[in-house]
């Protein structure tokens, strides 16, 4: 799995044009099939590299998008980790000496310690009721903050076994199974709202109860947006963003006289660019457990910190031509099956860039004083339906990218295959 700045650099050339085929039936520039891709021709050259079609091995493209999107693969773990982190202070819910416990087992199973990550637990009880006697002057957080220190820094060349391998797994699984355990967050007393997905494309944050929010009232908690500024410190710098899906202000005391009768509130859809903000976050205050738990085998030890950028993408990489090579019919031409994707990718990031556009022309012309034929209630009217449009042009956009490289994922029965099925079909390297 490429990261984007990979995807970038063994590419050729962005794709921008959706418009593959010209009124002559050649191929158009920056299209799904530029010549810089490769030939799909076996008379011509490749005019990346000059070898003939039977030995160029094709040259990939790229198409840059202009906003972030799910990487599909590894959407399920991103769900995961939305659900055991507090959205208040951003740490995991179970407590930073019981997140340093887990992080220290899976440290000592990395170089080969097994029996001291199982009996790592018994270990550290010995100790606290060694120190409750007065026997010692080691303490448990100080023997676990001597592991991390040890083990936790340093990269490991110890190759693990199957068996050692079940042992992390099922640690890593107890964490999991741990953190989603607990209703208030061990660190800051918060109740977090509750994350659902929705479709492999959408991530859905549920609304507090009357009981939670109460609670969170008396801790002085106010949620808000990751994005928001001041997010970035313990606490939240309160803004429009601390008003709830149903329109309810949190920072008072009013929902407390609220109809209990009322229906129910609606969920709250997180953007990605919301969702990649509560991540960082997370991440940036646990990266090694973020890292080992969640997305190990995407995360090298030099981009430790910035693991939480694997589950998103900026940059969706374009096979070579010859892996799509389109059909002649006599005089038309039919495309392969992965372009149909590949088109409405192209076609939905062009238009959310057209809104995006407008969105900032409008902005512009609201902060001219000058022009007085401008009704700001009519632009901010125009701004919010351009906005919803760009949400719903955003979610398209990622179930297209989603049946691109999983077609299970499709809506669409008649979907055609992903990269996911081509691969699983394949002989050899890629046999099931």
């Amino acid at each position: 799995m490429y990261t984007d700045e990979e995807v970038r650099a063994r590419s050729v050339l962005e794709i921008t044009n959706p418009i593959t085929y010209g009124p002559l039936n050649t191929p158009l520039p920056n299209g799904l099939y530029d010549p810089r891709l490769g030939p799909t021709d076996k008379f011509s050259s490749c005019v990346t590299c000059g070898s003939p079609q039977n030995l160029c091995p094709g040259h990939c493209g790229h198409i840059e998008l202009c906003v972030p999107v799910y990487h599909p693969l590894i959407f399920p773990q991103l769900v995961k980790l939305l659900r055991t982190k507090c959205f208040f202070c951003h740490d995991f819910r179970m407590g930073k000496y019981d997140s340093k416990v887990f992080a220290a087992k899976i440290a000592l199973i990395e170089h080969g310690k097994c029996i001291e990550a199982l009996d790592l637990d018994g270990k550290l009880k010995g100790l606290n009721l060694k120190n409750d006697a007065g026997n010692t002057e080691l303490n448990a957080e100080e023997y676990v903050a001597g592991i991390l220190d040890k083990y936790g820094k340093t990269k490991s060349k110890v190759v693990l076994t199957s068996h050692e391998r079940t042992i992390q797994r099922d640690i890593i699984k107890e964490f999991v199974t741990d953190s989603l355990a607990k209703k208030r967050c061990a660190n800051c007393g918060a109740c977090s709202p509750k994350v659902r997905q929705d479709a492999h494309n959408k991530v859905f944050q549920s609304p507090l109860n009357q009981k939670e929010k109460m609670i969170n009232l008396a801790e002085g908690k106010k949620l808000s947006s990751a994005l928001a500024k001041g997010s970035e410190t313990d606490g939240y710098d309160s803004d429009e963003s601390d008003i709830d899906p149903a329109g309810e202000d949190l920072t008072d005391g009013d929902f407390l006289q609220a109809d209990r009768e009322k229906a129910a509130e609606a969920d709250k859809y997180l953007h990605p660019l919301e969702v990649e903000a509560q991540i960082k976050l997370t991440w940036a205050r646990q990266p090694y457990l973020c890292s080992r738990a969640f997305a190990f085998s995407h995360c090298s030890e030099k981009s430790i910190t910035k693991g939480y950028s694997a589950f998103f993408m900026r940059a969706i990489s374009v096979p070579p031509s010859r892996f799509r090579p389109p059909m002649a019919l006599d005089t038309m031409v039919a495309e392969h099956a992965q372009n149909t994707n590949l088109t409405k990718i192209l076609q939905l990031n062009q238009e959310i860039r057209s809104i995006f556009a407008a969105i900032t022309q409008l902005s512009e012309e609201a902060g001219n004083d000058d022009d007085s034929d401008v009704n700001p209630e009519d632009q901010r009217l125009q701004r919010e339906k351009l906005h919803q449009r760009s949400i719903t042009i955003w979610i398209d956009l990622q179930l297209y990218i989603n049946t691109f490289y999983d077609s299970s994922k499709a809506t669409d029965m008649n979907a055609p295959n992903g990269i996911r099925q081509l691969l699983e079909k394949k002989e050899g390297i890629f046999r099931k």
